[in-house]
């Protein structure tokens, strides 16, 4: 997480944002991986702000959540 004198002020506000957009999305919506992901996709790239498939794409299918 980013801090001290030279962060955004926009920074909280976005981050608040993406917590709600995946809120909302998971609400409505189950992922499983996309059948031509394989397991070598995905494994893990270290990254030193956050992890991703080394092949920097995950392909995800989305479902409805029945209400």
């Amino acid at each position: 997480m980013a801090s001290g004198p030279l962060t955004s002020s926009g920074y909280s506000l976005a981050l608040a944002e993406m917590k709600v957009l995946l809120r909302d999305v998971y609400s409505k919506f189950a992922t499983t991986p996309d059948a031509s992901m394989m397991d070598e996709d995905m494994e893990m790239k270290d990254q030193l702000i956050s992890s991703r498939p080394k092949g920097e794409k995950c392909l995800l299918r989305f479902r409805c959540v029945d209400a």
